[in-house]
């Protein structure tokens, strides 16, 4: 998308629907622009209102283990950053940055740090990785998966066949990231050329 919009109107029964910026469906909110800031934004406010258990469990002297903290973040927190990754890898860098900053306010939580600690010391010491690099790496196992479904249109479809004027698609970003990454063609699905094609074949005629 990302391109002008034209104005029209929808009706229903003569009823004029209202226009919005943005939607909500299936648990990812889809701006006109699917620049996913207004997505990120609900995302961080999820975060915050679950980390409000993290920073109950944080005493100085009765509070839990930092591991217990550190599990907690990983299974009741951080899915939610990570929902929707598939799409989330298409998103600008200054958009991702906001859950990456957010995550590193947890870190500091968990592990007791103050706002000079470097983040890489924060990471290493919890064993997590910049939360964009995860998004990455999930949107890349999700969408080679299904590039390897042979019913799929998109296994059809060369990625010079899938683009936007002024944005890359999900399958093009994970091509350029799986590109960095310099994984053997034996192993990388995106390395083939032309993709997948749809292997259904069809029933001959009865003589």
């Amino acid at each position: 998308m990302r391109h002008k919009n034209d104005s029209f109107d929808l009706k229903i029964n003569s009823q004029k629907l209202p226009k919005s910026e943005s939607i909500k469906y299936l648990g990812v909110h889809l701006d006109n622009k699917l620049s996913w800031k207004n997505h990120v934004k609900h995302t961080i406010n999820k975060v915050n209102q679950r980390l409000r258990l993290i920073k109950r469990l944080a005493g100085t002297t009765w509070g839990s283990t930092q591991e217990t903290m550190n599990t907690t973040y990983q299974t009741y927190v951080k899915p939610l950053m990570k929902y929707g990754s598939e799409v989330l890898i298409t998103a600008s860098n200054s958009t991702l940055q906001a859950l990456e900053t957010t995550q590193n306010n947890v870190l500091r939580l968990i592990t007791g740090g103050v706002k000079t600690t470097p983040i890489l010391a924060l990471q290493l010491n919890t064993g997590h990785l910049p939360i964009t690099c995860e998004i990455k790496q999930q949107a890349a196992v999700s969408l080679t998966k299904i590039r390897a479904l042979a019913h799929t249109t998109w296994a059809t479809k060369t990625l010079d066949q899938q683009h936007l004027e002024t944005q890359m698609l999900p399958f093009n970003a994970v091509y350029s990231y799986i590109k960095q990454l310099q994984i053997p063609k034996k192993y990388n699905l995106y390395a083939q050329q032309p993709p997948l094609r749809n292997t259904s074949h069809s029933i001959p005629n009865s003589p």
